[in-house]
């Protein structure tokens, strides 16, 4: 099977990206005929108050939660940290320093694999999905499907995805209200060289034991040719597990 170029493209992209792994956690849930997940992540909300600054989505290719935010600019530079260090340890960098020039490759290296291009770079969070979820956060809820919040003091991301089959229904059991119980006892099975013989005997007996009269049995088709009276005299006199017949 031809995979389509968009799929091609996705995954191309998500083994380049800038990968970062926060705090979170993942749960499943079921709600209004839906299956659900509420991603609970740690962030610091002052980061995305601007909508522009972070983006949320699945990826239907991949089947994956994607959380993607700009990198701190006080990290894309040498100046900030080297400053820091200098001011505050009093440690010495010269302008060329090996610690300065790591910088430098790597903001080229996190540039080049940024999904959003620009002045900063981008990273990326991914998380396999259980099952297929719409595109975008759920929309039917009494709360919006992404909210920033601080739950007793720490840095909350909620976001609530919502999948895109319905919850199979169960089909309830009918209920048969003319249901009739019978009983039946199954013959003795009967081996060996005289077992249809033994069968018929057994059967004769059950149908003396039900009531049936011996002119009755005399006349179904099964104990044609059979010496009935004979049967009947043994059974009187030796009970009903004669052998001998």
């Amino acid at each position: 099977m031809v995979k389509s170029s968009a799929s091609k493209k996705s995954k191309e992209a998500a083994v380049k990206e800038n990968r970062f792994v926060p705090m979170h956690m993942m749960l499943k849930y079921e709600s209004k005929g839906y299956y659900r997940i509420l991603f609970l992540i740690d962030v610091d909300p002052s980061r995305l108050e601007n909508k522009e600054n972070y983006k949320i989505f699945v990826d239907e290719d991949t089947e994956e939660f994607v959380f993607q935010l700009p990198y701190p600019k006080s990290w894309l530079s040498s100046h900030p940290v080297l400053s820091f260090l200098t001011t505050v340890f009093r440690r010495i960098f010269g302008a060329d320093s090996t610690l300065a020039r790591a910088f430098g490759l790597n903001a080229l290296d996190l540039q080049e694999k940024s999904p959003v291009k620009g002045a900063v770079p981008w990273a990326t969070f991914r998380k396999k999905l259980p099952f297929a979820c719409q595109a975008g956060p759920a929309n039917d809820l009494p709360n919006a499907g992404v909210t920033l919040t601080k739950l007793d003091g720490d840095g909350t991301l909620m976001v609530e995805l919502k999948s895109k089959d319905r919850i199979p229904e169960i089909q309830p059991i009918r209920e048969n209200s003319d249901l009739v119980l019978t009983t039946f006892m199954s013959p003795k099975k009967v081996t060996g060289a005289d077992s249809d013989l033994g069968q018929l005997v057994n059967m004769y007996e059950q149908l003396m034991a039900s009531g049936i009269t011996v002119d009755q049995i005399k006349c179904m088709p099964m104990f044609d040719g059979m010496d009935i009276d004979g049967m009947d005299k043994r059974r009187k006199r030796s009970g009903s597990d004669d052998d001998s017949l």
